[in-house]
């Protein structure tokens, strides 16, 4: 199971259960030895008991299993949590129905979790849509209010890529706009912000996997203070720290 990918969405689209669910996951399974059949349960367990994001999480987990035989079960769970609010899990069906490389491509279901992920305050699939009107995938025509109207949803979420495309749109008067030069350096301050804060928080993600005993993530952390990428400092002994953790968690 990718533990790190699941937190990342849990805070990207915060359900009032997911924290609850989280607490469980880290209560004990990370770490341990069959901690990916423990958390497959303890979600399937959420679901079942009506748990939104719990049904989020788990269908995530299924489809990222890559095994037909559990697929028709995730995307069950996922449209189960869509329905009940969760954005996130109609931002995964979208994803799933648009890999033209698997068999279950299915272009009007991708356009229609889309714009149900966008209308539940998923940035990325308002910004997704903004790119679609632009370049004329939706409706054969090329409708360039349609893309700034849904650019500036993602914006209004702090989506830096919304904001970096409207600041190159007002900067040289394109997507139908006036250029203004002061706008286009205020949304671009604004990408370059959104951009730092993601960055903390995802560091953050880390941390807290490594201190729950997820030992992928300790390893990654010892090297990252060892040779100072992703966001870290060079600290040997720091470095040191989270390999000793690694080494202890076997």
């Amino acid at each position: 199971m990718k533990n790190l990918p699941l937190l990342r969405l849990a805070r990207e689209h915060h359900a009032p259960e997911t924290d609850q669910v989280l607490a469980q996951l880290f209560s004990g399974v990370f770490g341990a030895p069959d901690h990916e059949a423990r958390t497959l349960d303890l979600l399937r367990r959420g679901a079942c008991d009506g748990v939104a994001s719990a049904m989020w999480l788990l269908g995530e987990t299924l489809l990222d299993d890559g095994k037909e035989e559990v697929t028709a079960e995730g995307v069950e769970w996922l449209e189960r949590a869509a329905k009940m609010g969760v954005g996130m899990a109609a931002m995964r069906l979208a994803i799933f129905y648009g890999q033209d490389s698997l068999q279950h491509f299915d272009e009007a279901r991708q356009l229609h979790w889309t714009f149900r992920a966008a209308e539940m305050g998923v940035p990325l699939a308002a910004y997704q849509i903004g790119l679609a009107f632009e370049d004329g995938e939706i409706g054969d025509i090329v409708d360039y209010s349609s893309a700034v109207h849904w650019y500036e949803v993602a914006a209004g979420y702090g989506y830096p890529l919304a904001l970096q495309r409207l600041a190159y749109a007002f900067r040289d008067g394109e997507l139908g706009l006036v250029p203004d030069r002061a706008r286009a350096d205020e949304l671009e301050r604004r990408a370059a912000e959104f951009s730092k804060l993601r960055q903390r928080a995802e560091l953050e993600d880390w941390l807290l996997l490594a201190k729950a005993g997820d030992r992928d993530t300790q390893k990654w952390l010892s090297l990252a203070y060892r040779e100072g990428f992703g966001g870290l400092a060079a600290d040997l002994e720091q470095a040191k720290y989270w390999e000793e953790r690694a080494d202890s968690t076997g």
